[in-house]
């Protein structure tokens, strides 16, 4: 047996992966948008939600404190921050806030791993902030002091194990850690940045130190306050995230190119808020963007681009790139990555299927997860040199 493991389930070349931040959605905007994407074009994506939303220049727009289950028509794999404290008068957020949110979420049944932080807002952990993620300050005496805006601690407890790292990619379809890249140039990739950052710190502000995560899907960072998380990167423009640009970045050729590349999209939008042009005017979907929904949807069904929420894509990258081909042993090898998976369980990995191309005794493979081999799996040939591994 010498077989090598694909980036997707076969057939599919590409993955697409939806992110959407709820700014300035009312419940109006969230019914026309639930009606096209989840009940008409049953796209199979996730959402973003805020759990409390304070801002006086936005005051009807959606929270789960507000609309509570009549959101939940649909299903949520992000949260938006803690929720839009930005503009919020009098009110300063604290960690308070955040303890009041985790409630909040655990009540309606929802379990977010993945974290997205809001405009300016000082408890950010990446974005523009990474206040939230500092237990303790310092004056410039040296003195200690208890940070009021910590809460990185509380979302990692609750289960986030993806944060987007605050930054755009202008690459369509990043790809595994591997990239094809060498281990040495997978090192001077990931440490580039943090060395400049270190040696110009004057300017560190202004030097990505995530550079690498314009071609990589994710990658494993150590916040400041100890905790482990996978950064991402999401795809778009500043100026066209809203409902009019999404039409625009979309296009056939963009997802031709993100099918050569063989690439994964985390595509990056607020599809609740007009362009600037049209501020205060009525909402509607574009006709653009409802044409480029269903293009997408086309390229579903022939399945070339597979489509899930954020989460799905992210899980999924995970196990593959900790699985390993054992050609010699005839053997492949799923393994938890400890930090999402402390240890692989037979529902984390149940109805997931894993492709692979290369010769193949099916009667002879031996699929081993932490350390201990496995019988429900089912391995389907799909012609001489392709076959898919099914967990059941």
């Amino acid at each position: 047996m010498k077989i090598k493991k694909l980036e997707y389930p076969y057939p599919f070349k590409a993955w697409f992966a939806l992110s959407n931040d709820p700014d300035h959605t009312t419940i109006d905007r969230w019914e026309k948008l639930h009606a096209l994407i989840w009940e008409e074009l049953q796209l199979p994506f996730a959402d973003s939600i805020f759990t409390f939303s304070h801002n006086q220049h936005l005051p009807e727009q959606i929270s789960l404190d507000k609309f509570g289950s009549q959101l939940l028509k649909h299903p949520y794999d992000t949260l938006h921050s803690w929720g839009d404290f930005r503009h919020a008068g009098n009110m300063c957020f604290s960690r308070n806030d955040a303890l009041a949110a985790v409630d909040k979420v655990k009540s309606f049944g929802i379990h977010p791993l993945v974290w997205t932080d809001h405009s300016v807002f000082v408890g950010n952990f990446a974005h523009h902030s990474s206040f939230g993620s500092i237990p303790y300050t310092k004056d410039a005496a040296g003195y200690s002091y208890k940070n009021q805006k910590y809460s990185l601690d509380l979302a990692c407890k609750m289960g986030i194990r993806y944060m987007w790292d605050g930054k755009l990619t202008p690459v369509v379809g990043q790809r595994g850690r591997s990239m094809g890249m060498s281990k040495f140039k997978l090192w001077l990739a990931e440490n580039t940045g943090k060395f400049y950052s270190k040696l110009f710190s004057n300017i560190s502000y202004t030097i990505d130190v995530n550079w690498d995560l314009n071609e990589k899907l994710y990658k494993r960072v150590k916040m400041l306050d100890g905790h482990e998380l996978y950064f991402f990167r999401r795809y778009g423009s500043w100026r066209s995230a809203d409902i009019d640009g999404f039409g625009q970045l979309l296009t056939s050729k963009m997802l031709n190119n993100l099918m050569k590349r063989n690439g994964a999209c985390i595509m990056y939008t607020h599809l609740g808020k007009n362009e600037v042009s049209k501020a205060g005017e009525g909402y509607e979907i574009p006709l653009q963007t409802i044409e480029a929904l269903k293009l997408l949807k086309s390229y579903y069904l022939r399945k070339d681009i597979n489509l899930s929420p954020v989460s799905e894509l992210l899980d999924y990258s995970v196990i593959r790139d900790n699985m390993v081909v054992d050609n010699k042993m005839g053997t492949i090898r799923f393994n938890a990555d400890g930090l999402r998976y402390s240890r692989l369980l037979r529902n984390d990995l149940r109805h997931r299927v894993f492709s692979y191309t290369g010769q193949l005794d099916t009667h002879t493979v031996n699929v081993v997860v932490d350390d201990v081999q496995v019988d429900w799996y089912s391995v389907d040939q799909i012609d001489s040199d392709t076959f898919t591994l099914t967990f059941i």
